[in-house]
């Protein structure tokens, strides 16, 4: 296969690719359901390092029916997974974000408990 054959059989496939991933934009004047999305499916603890295993998905489907259309592909899968890596720093700085305010909205209403728990007791002693 010449060079310009490869050109030509990416730019076909990468058409499709980009396709199947601006599906994944809900745009209401097209589509009302949209299906990109991550789920944690469990904890691989054959191996030595316990790998995460997760699962990506997506799908589309338009106004008026009720059918969705499957954009999955090996493709896709490998650049998501080339995309995530490269959004590493990203993805663990918003994860410990959302980890601290978890942490601080658990240590708020242990305090706000606390508060209500002593004022009980003052209320109950005066």
């Amino acid at each position: 296969m010449t060079k310009y054959d490869q050109a030509v059989e990416t730019e076909k496939r990468n058409a499709k690719l980009i396709i199947d991933l601006n599906n994944q934009f809900d745009i209401k004047e097209r589509r009302d359901k949209t299906g990109l999305g991550w789920n944690f499916d469990s904890m691989d603890n054959e191996r030595q390092y316990n790998a995460l295993k997760f699962s990506t998905g997506c799908h589309h489907g338009s106004y008026g029916s009720s059918s969705q259309t499957d954009d999955n592909s090996v493709e896709i899968g490998k650049e998501i997974a080339k995309t995530l890596n490269q959004l590493k720093p990203e993805i663990l700085n918003i994860t410990i974000n959302r980890l601290e305010e978890k942490t601080r909205a658990a240590r708020r209403a242990a305090k706000e408990e606390a508060e209500n728990i002593l004022q009980e007791l003052e209320a109950d002693d005066g």
